[in-house]
């Protein structure tokens, strides 16, 4: 019903095989990427830079643009059938999106779900920052590109579901992790409690987002 899990996988296979100058693939995987989530165009200048940074091939230039026909076959798709190009860009505005101003507000006001929105989002650019020297340039890339992307948006409404299927977030969480077994235990336990409620959630037809 959430394309997360697609997402995360699409992305993983992509940012893998870029890793491994599997430029066809990555190609392949990136418009897949592009065409389930808008936010999977951090790809692009994720491939860029990491091109032009570790002087790469011109295939690997090549496979950061073809990256971008998922996302313009969507554009091209609500042209045709909805007669407006950028709809799923401006149905967001429907939504009541809350301001950043807002949500650093009630954060400091103790609110869960911005406690949640801050955490995700700005404890994942500390994330990224701290494991710098053990993560890769295109992930670091990746993850830094999809979280500026989130940042400056304007869809906040649910902003920290977006930061979930940013998968170099995962990627340093578990190394975070792997030096800290029983944290991550109880990590994994605590998902593990909310991955009921909100699946119980969903089956009884309520709010999950």
């Amino acid at each position: 019903m959430y394309t997360e899990g697609l997402f995360l996988f699409l992305t993983a296979s992509a940012l893998r095989a870029f890793e491994r100058g599997e430029y066809i693939w990555a190609a392949f995987w990136g418009a897949l990427t592009t065409a389930t989530r808008g936010p999977g165009v951090a790809l692009i200048p994720t491939f860029l830079l990491t091109a032009w940074r570790e002087k790469r091939p011109p295939l690997a230039y090549a496979a950061a643009f073809a990256s971008a026909i998922g996302f313009f076959s969507f554009i091209l798709y609500c042209a045709i059938n909805l007669g407006e190009p950028l709809a799923f860009i401006r149905i967001q505005k429907a939504w009541g999106q809350p301001t950043w101003w807002e949500i650093f507000k009630d954060f400091f006001s103790f609110r869960l779900y911005a406690a949640t929105k801050v955490g995700m989002v700005f404890g994942g650019c500390y994330l990224l920052w701290y494991l710098r020297k053990r993560l890769s340039i295109t992930i670091l890339c990746f993850g830094f590109c999809s979280l500026a992307l989130l940042v400056t948006s304007g869809a906040l409404q649910s902003v920290e579901r977006y930061a979930y299927g940013i998968v170099p977030l995962s990627i340093g969480l578990g190394l975070l992790l792997a030096a800290r077994p029983r944290w991550g235990y109880g990590l994994m336990g605590l998902f593990g409690i909310f991955l009921l409620r909100f699946s119980l959630r969903f089956a009884s037809w309520l709010w999950v987002a």
